[in-house]
């Protein structure tokens, strides 16, 4: 019988792309990308059993710095003011509005809060795509809101 025989090389490459594939989106990744997901939270996917299993899930979540929205049950926004959540640029709850700019341009506008007709603006936030900062009045970022990437 033949035994089929694979290089380490290409095996070693193999184990690197299984890697890297699961590892972006494993329960302890804390990254925010932007209209997609906050760590292991996707929008448009993840669904309020998902997140919140057990009675106390929804009042722990939100001791740690994280809230939650839903359209038709699936996740449609995310409030943080947890530091841990970080972009891959590294911006979270913590910076400053300079390195928020420096990370992703000017911003498109001030973050705004409406609810029917009647619309707030929001002073000291910086808004861009699917997400906006808020800032204390010495510059510096302390909550973050996200939205979903998908058509409303």
């Amino acid at each position: 019988m033949q035994r089929l025989k694979i290089s380490r090389r290409w095996s070693m490459q193999y184990i690197v792309l299984f890697f890297f594939a699961f590892s972006c989106c494993d329960e302890s990744s804390k990254e925010i990308v932007p209209g997609i997901r906050v760590g292991k939270y996707f929008f448009g996917k993840t669904t309020s059993e998902q997140i919140f299993q057990e009675s106390e899930d929804k009042d722990k979540l939100m001791n740690e710095g994280i809230m939650f929205t839903f359209k038709d049950n699936k996740l449609d926004s995310i409030v943080l003011s947890n530091k841990v959540y970080r972009t891959k640029e590294n911006i979270g709850v913590g910076s400053t509005q300079e390195t928020v700019i420096n990370a992703f341009g000017q911003p498109y506008g001030m973050g705004e809060i409406s609810k029917g007709e009647e619309v707030w603006r929001i002073e000291d936030s910086l808004a861009y795509d699917n997400m906006i900062f808020y800032c204390n009045d010495d510059g510096i970022v302390t909550y973050i809101l996200l939205v979903s990437n998908t058509p409303k």
